[in-house]
């Protein structure tokens, strides 16, 4: 594995990378001790996909500066290639899902390094997801021992099943270890039965003793040649001439060996010198297999202590940031509440559909029939009366229907397609705008790509948002509405947009606006529920994208939101 280069010269700095370098050098001293002493790679990876800093082992392993890595993507530090393999973990990880994994990372040079990861998920004071921890190990020596124990297991394998007899290898108890295919075909035994025999279960009583006597000789003095008969699982006995040589292996003795089928001795005896020269490449073998063995211990031994100093160095930064702990404690608390209150919410909104939507017809109902049957006897005061009780039935089915949505959407199943936006919203503000045939409404549709989305949930979130428009801009003689999309500097992702001319809105109440049953304005002065941009919200959240709102009062208002980032067509 090629080493990582050493930067070599500055590139321009981009004035947010000298922020982040300012924010980095500010940190306590022994915070930046910390980031920078130990083995790993370790940096802080923004929700936008940026990273905020990175430790000088980060920076020297990409050989880059510190000031060309903050503020940039992570598909810009890795390269294309890369980024498509790490996608789905930073994805997973932006979800709130910690994340380890082993991966072949190709190098924007062509070549493949090894690192395994870990992806902490980091949360705001609000609860949401803020960015992820990197914490990533080079394991490239790792992997190399590793392949290279498992060619030298392959070869003895291949060896060994090459062998023309049986092969064997059993320790002192006569527990077989290791034996060929050879061994399974001639004494008719299931791998997991001869791993359950002893030698002695595959000879007459008659050789027994022989062949006990031959096992303790090569147990003392090293090596036995004999002849014996071999009985298979089936009772057929054949006659065999059986060799062993004692091994050793940790300074622990072993006995291998091989057996040859004597029913043609000239032939047995050529195979069995072949057989010799075998064990003697497999013992070479086998030593070879021992200096691998031992160098993957010395170097997992290594990658113990580097781990060990992971670990110090974990700990030293949750010590420091101790404090912040609890406060996510407090906010994993609030989560916790909060997903408990969601699920009251479903269970109350099922509990009006069902229980409320009945007595809530009767009282529209019986409002309408008095009307019908007794205006002649009501004086105005009462028919105003009944005229509220009919407005307040009508808004109060419609706050049901809302929250209906409101719940279902949670559940609902994403079913994603490419969707042509302007398309859409030019259907949509045909059918909108038929409902209001008095006002005079103009929208400006501007050049916008493609999205990947759901049709029905990206329509409701257009619908309503148009819809808005439309309804906040009746004091206007004309009506303006425009949609559109802002590309950013990457010119892969951007926002789209949907602005009009209406009575806007006091920027300090912005975090109001995207609640449920929040309104900025009198039900009296615009209908609605409260309920429409909550759904917009959800929709949008629930695509991996987000959404936002600028606005004056009397000056207009302008919505965005972009969905999960994705290659434009």
């Amino acid at each position: 594995m090629s080493r990582p280069r050493q930067p070599t010269r500055r590139k321009q700095v981009k004035p947010e990378a000298v922020q982040q370098t300012a924010q980095r050098q500010s940190l306590p001293h022994p915070v930046g001790l910390v980031l920078d002493a130990g083995p790993t790679l370790m940096a802080y990876v923004g929700v936008d996909g940026r990273y905020r800093w990175a430790n000088q082992v980060y920076e020297r392993w990409f050989g880059k500066f510190s000031e060309e890595i903050q503020g940039r993507h992570v598909r810009e530090i890795l390269g294309e290639e890369a980024w498509q393999v790490v996608r789905p973990y930073v994805e997973r990880a932006l979800c709130g899902e910690t994340i380890t994994y082993e991966q072949a990372l190709p190098k924007q040079d062509g070549h493949l390094r090894w690192l395994r990861a870990t992806y902490t998920p980091d949360c705001d004071e609000t609860g949401r997801i803020a960015g992820f921890i990197v914490h990533a190990m080079d394991i490239g020596e790792y992997k190399q021992s590793e392949d290279n124990l498992l060619r030298e297991k392959a070869f003895s394998e291949s060896a060994i099943n090459s062998m023309p007899g049986i092969f064997y290898l059993f320790d002192r108890n006569g527990t077989f270890l290791r034996w060929n295919h050879n061994f399974e075909e001639v004494s008719g035994y299931s791998s997991q039965e001869i791993s359950a025999m002893n030698p002695l279960d595959f000879f007459n009583p008659e050789d027994k003793g022989i062949i006990a006597n031959a096992i303790n000789h090569v147990f003392t003095e090293g090596q036995v040649q004999v002849e014996a008969s071999f009985v298979s699982k089936s009772g057929q006995s054949t006659s065999y001439y059986f060799t062993g040589l004692r091994m050793f292996v940790d300074g622990t003795p072993y006995l291998i060996g091989s057996g040859i089928d004597l029913t043609g001795r000239k032939e047995a005896e050529e195979t069995q010198r072949a057989t010799l020269n075998i064990l003697e490449d497999f013992d070479e073998e086998r030593q070879n297999f021992q200096l691998i063995q031992k160098a993957t211990l010395n170097l997992l031994e290594d990658m113990h202590e580097e781990r060990n100093q992971l670990d110090q160095t974990q700990r030293a930064l949750l010590n420091i940031l101790e404090d912040i702990d609890v406060e996510r404690t407090r906010v994993e608390q609030a989560k916790a509440l909060l997903e408990a209150v969601n699920k009251e919410l479903e269970a109350f909104s099922y509990s009006v559909s069902h229980d409320l939507r009945a007595p809530l017809r009767a009282i529209s109902g019986f409002a309408q029939a008095v009307v019908e049957d007794c205006e002649p006897q009501l004086d105005e005061e009462g028919k105003r009366f009944l005229g509220l009780i009919q407005q307040n039935a009508h808004r109060m089915g419609q706050l049901i229907d809302d929250l209906l949505s409101f719940s279902r959407l949670g559940r609902q199943q994403l079913l994603e397609s490419r969707i042509d936006m302007e398309a859409m919203v030019k259907a949509v503000f045909k059918e909108l705008v038929a409902l209001a045939p008095d006002r005079k409404i103009k929208l400006t549709v501007h050049p916008a790509p493609p999205a990947h989305g759901d049709k029905a949930m990206i329509r409701q979130v257009l619908a309503n948002l148009i819809s808005n428009a439309i309804k906040f801009t009746r004091p206007r003689e004309e009506a303006l509405i425009e949609f559109g999309y802002r590309p950013e500097s990457d010119a892969k992702v951007g926002a789209y947009f949907v602005k009009d001319n209406g009575v806007g809105f006091d920027m300090q109440y912005v975090d109001k606006l995207f609640g449920v049953f929040q309104r900025l304005h009198s039900v009296t002065a615009f209908e609605g529920t409260g309920v429409g941009l909550a759904l917009v919200y959800r929709i949008i959240t629930r695509h991996g994208g987000r959404i936002w709102a600028e606005g004056q009062v009397d000056q207009g208002a302008t919505f965005y939101f972009t969905l999960q980032e994705r290659e434009v067509e």
